[in-house]
């Protein structure tokens, strides 16, 4: 859904000095309000940029800067002391919320701000019946359970570790992104809850672009590749455009006309009736046909839905949240721990001194060692 278009809304994560640059070019201080989102309050990236945009205020509101920012944490204790006696709006997290599964939650402030209470509201809802359908369907017909065991299915019994999210809406063009992170921070784990190393594959590394974009750009890898990949679609029967109906029948015919190319595929012999029907014979016909071969069979999952509106939305993201939850207890996983985020948080807190010569990189792999001579002779 789009908002009505009286704010702007712009987003930054990166410790990038150019993420918040372009973030913040153009804006007039007098009227923005900055929301720093960390559930510990001691994320290094978020920190580090939440202090650049507080000084860019201070400097252009001064007193006033508390009323544009925003703080939405788990530790308030922790914001506060960051304030250093300066006020901001502060919002509470509740600590039980894992960060990639807070949009239900104050983290969505900016996006409740942007698109209105009711819209908001209309995901919230969503959400809600997802999580009563998950709670209280049949496993047979429970839409979480089924999904995730095709997941275990594909990726852990059959080895097809690269499901491929096929979106065929723009509005849902950053959905693979999203799921990324939900996927692969919460189930890309080899040891189970109990310990002991997971004797399979777990967490598939999740991808995906926008449908009729993959059509020109990978979709000749998964029907033709030596790889097996299942897909996933998404499609609603209807578009917001009422006056583009064509459009976007056409979208949905470009949609289930992969599903079923993957399904069917093209033997040799309607390949070689195609290459006959153009004038071609002997081993030219045969050389041509093998080259327009598809193997079919490939797995696939279509998600149909009536409309994309902001209930439905939230009905899709809490059944994947769902669906990576179910996943993790097949597999005996915590998916809800990420320590392979820590180890990197650790060694940059030990390569800063380095980086910043004030310290040699004694004790570091002779390709770390490398590395940061190299930037130390190229750095300015």
């Amino acid at each position: 859904d789009k908002a009505s278009g009286n704010i702007d809304l712009r987003f930054c994560a990166n410790v990038d000095p150019f993420d918040l640059d372009r973030a913040m070019h153009g804006l007039d201080p007098t009227r923005t309000l900055v929301i720093g989102v960390s559930k510990s309050f001691g994320t290094e990236e978020t920190l580090y940029n939440l202090a650049r945009a507080r000084t860019w205020l201070e400097e252009s509101v001064g007193d006033q800067s508390q009323q544009h920012l925003a703080l939405v944490t788990a530790n308030p204790d922790r914001a506060k002391a960051w304030l250093n006696g300066r006020e901001a709006h502060v919002f509470d997290m509740p600590l039980s919320v894992g960060g990639r599964f807070s949009l239900w939650s104050a983290a969505s402030l900016a996006c409740m701000i942007y698109l209105g209470a009711d819209t908001f509201e209309g995901i919230l809802k969503g959400a809600a019946e997802m999580d009563a359908h998950v709670r209280s369907a049949p496993l047979e017909e429970n839409a979480a359970m089924r999904l995730a065991l095709l997941d275990y299915w594909n990726a852990t019994i059959r080895n097809e570790k690269m499901p491929d999210l096929l979106a065929y809406a723009n509005r849902l063009r950053m959905l693979p992104t999203y799921l990324q992170q939900l996927e692969m921070e919460s189930n890309g784990k080899s040891t189970q809850i109990d310990g002991t190393d997971a004797p399979f594959n777990t967490g598939p590394v999740v991808w995906g672009a926008p449908g009729t974009n993959g059509q020109h750009a990978f979709y000749q890898l998964i029907h033709q590749g030596t790889r097996i990949i299942p897909c996933e679609f998404l499609i609603a029967a209807n578009g917001h455009e009422p006056d583009l109906t064509h459009h976007h029948k056409l979208l949905v015919a470009n949609c289930l006309a992969q599903s079923e190319a993957l399904m069917r595929g093209r033997s040799l012999s309607e390949a070689s009736t195609l290459m006959a029907a153009r004038g071609l014979t002997g081993a030219e016909l045969d050389r041509q046909a093998r080259h327009r071969v598809f193997p079919g069979n490939r797995p696939s999952t279509t998600l149909a839905y009536p409309l994309l509106d902001p209930f439905t939305l939230g009905q899709i993201i809490a059944l994947y949240e769902h669906r990576v939850f179910v996943e993790g207890i097949i597999l005996g996983i915590n998916s809800y721990d990420q320590w392979g985020v820590e180890l990197g948080k650790e060694l940059a807190t030990s390569l800063q001194p380095v980086i910043d010569g004030a310290q040699p990189p004694t004790g570091k792999d002779g390709s770390t060692a490398a590395l940061v001579n190299f930037i130390a002779r190229h750095a300015d």
